[in-house]
């Protein structure tokens, strides 16, 4: 099994239990997922749909234990005309022009009349609703989000007792809610999110490391052949987007904390478990009915998980749906989107508990004060070995030039702001790299631990104008197509120098013919900032 890829993916009908004509035990709670609403919004007839769904969930809410509402995102449709795809606006978005021939306002506030039933009795279920392609002023294009901010920005939410906080762009935001005693976060993040997306999320977990988190944005799981995580966007770009694949690199991956996300987007259901590098399970869920009758027929997903039978329950239900065969698909017998699941939550909660997590990266506060020491530096023995630092650094291996690069991380094991505890147990560190510039910068690298003073590696190989790395420790190598951020278990090195071992920190080599463009901790956005994960107890 390769990291990153399907670990487990299986769908137990006989397994299935949940029954929601009767109210469930007090082991179990529910999240309700509502996929994507923009076929409800767009027509006058087909708003009551959504209007009903979310009625029942307020009149269900003690009975299923309902905890926590995600609606995907694509809250309304658009463009509302030919105009707007003739001009193709969604390339370029002027601000003068799209005030006049993007007017949905019917659509927003139908979609606000709908989400009103949440706020009634004075006690609303903690929600989420994230933008999706289709919620931004212009189609496709995140340039500006007014209409969206007006009416689901921030000042919906800041009185809730439940809000945690949102980005500075009002597109991403951060909720809490309990279940069943235990604290849950959920983030919602834009659609293909931007770097500083991403950081709201960190930051977010970063001051809650103890509480497990479900994560929900518009694009991200995808069903076709097989079901696999989106690659649609610009990836990385610290000012653009990025795309679901680095999205599960940059955040998903070293942040232990998510167990669960949540997409729409595509037409039709997917579940896809994965095993992330720090042994954690994540299960990602997506779910999309835009296309059935009536602009969905009013399906929505219950998400039932039962804490003492470490199952999660997944079942279609539609408050509106009558049974025809005109009116089809009949998404109470679909398997794909009604199944039992493997989620071992408690486990999850224990876990955070038990252990200690730790997060490494320079501008990065840790323990109430910024850290700052890593070092990114390369050589290149046809420029008087110098070493060189800079925001990203090329690395090129070729028959008449070889680059290296060193990575090291100050303060790990001698510095008391900032040091691993002596006598702990370490389970897992990871280094976390974003090694691209562009597109075209794919490669294969080494690497490698320093065993000795970086000048003196760089003098005792000085007449060989490269240096021989057969003498240091190999931590990774020979990985193909290096095309993004990339996770590397460094367990070993971080033990040693807990040991005492002199941390001189590691070799980053290009393959031969192989050309390679690292981020260093200058580098702008500090999501692509070298980063080192440690989980120990």
């Amino acid at each position: 099994m390769k990291r990153g890829l399907i670990k487990s993916l299986f769908i137990t009908l006989s397994l299935y239990t949940f029954n929601i004509s009767t109210p469930i035990k007090a082991d179990e709670f529910s999240i309700i997922l509502i996929p994507d609403t923009q076929s409800y919004t767009k027509k006058k007839e087909n708003i009551t749909y959504f209007e009903n769904q979310i009625k029942w969930i307020v009149q269900n809410k003690e009975k299923l234990n309902i905890v926590f509402i995600s609606h995907v995102g694509d809250v309304i449709d658009n463009p509302p005309n030919k105009l707007e795809e003739l001009i193709k606006i969604d390339n370029v978005c002027p601000k003068f022009l799209f005030k006049y021939i993007t007017n949905n306002n019917i659509r927003w506030k139908r979609a606000l009349n709908s989400l009103r039933h949440l706020e009634v009795n004075n006690a609303p279920i903690p929600y989420s609703v994230v933008p999706g392609n289709m919620d931004y002023d212009c189609w496709n294009n995140k340039k500006y989000n007014e209409n969206f901010k007006k009416y689901f920005g921030a000042q919906r939410y800041l009185k809730r007792n439940w809000f945690l906080g949102y980005d500075t762009n009002q597109s991403s935001f951060a909720q809490r809610f309990n279940a069943n005693g235990e604290p849950f976060i959920h983030i919602g993040l834009e659609w293909l999110p931007s770097d500083k997306s991403i950081e709201f999320a960190q930051n977010i977990m970063l001051d809650n490391p103890k509480i497990p988190v479900i994560l929900t944005t518009h694009q991200y799981l995808k069903s076709k052949k097989k079901v696999s995580i989106d690659k649609v966007g610009n990836t990385p770009h610290d000012t653009g987007n990025n795309s679901p694949k680095e999205l599960f690199k940059k955040l998903i991956e070293p942040f232990p904390q998510i167990f669960m996300v949540l997409s729409g987007h595509y037409q039709g259901d997917a579940l896809l478990k994965t095993q992330t590098i720090l042994n954690r399970d994540v299960i990602q869920i997506l779910a999309d009915y835009q296309f059935d009758p009536n602009g969905g027929n009013g399906w929505l997903k219950i998400l039932n998980i039962n804490t003492s039978k470490n199952i999660l329950n997944v079942k279609s239900y539609s408050p509106n749906y009558i049974y025809s065969s005109n009116n089809i698909p009949n998404r109470y017998l679909d398997k794909f989107g009604n199944y039992t699941t493997e989620l071992h939550i408690k486990k999850n909660i224990e876990f955070l508990k038990k252990h200690q997590l730790i997060h490494y990266r320079e501008g990065q506060i840790l323990r109430n004060n910024i850290y700052k020491g890593n070092i990114v530096k390369t050589i290149n023995y046809k420029n008087n070995n110098a070493l060189k630092s800079n925001k990203d650094i090329l690395l090129s291996n070729t028959q008449t030039n070889e680059d290296y690069a060193l990575i090291k991380f100050n303060g790990i094991h001698t510095n008391p702001k900032f040091q691993i505890p002596k006598n702990v147990n370490i389970v897992k560190a990871i280094l976390t790299l974003t090694i691209e510039g562009d597109s075209k910068a794919k490669g294969s690298y080494g690497l490698y631990e320093i065993n000795d003073n970086w000048k003196n590696i760089i003098k005792s190989n000085h007449k060989r104008d490269k240096i021989d790395t057969s003498k240091l420790l190999v931590i990774d190598k020979y990985i193909n197509n290096i095309n993004g951020t990339k996770s590397i278990d460094v367990t070993d090195s971080i033990k040693r120098w807990q040991k005492g071992a002199p941390n001189y920190g590691w070799l980053l080599r290009a393959n031969d013919n192989s050309n390679l463009i690292i981020r260093s901790e200058k580098w702008k956005a500090i999501t692509e900032r070298p980063m080192i994960t440690v989980i120990y107890k």
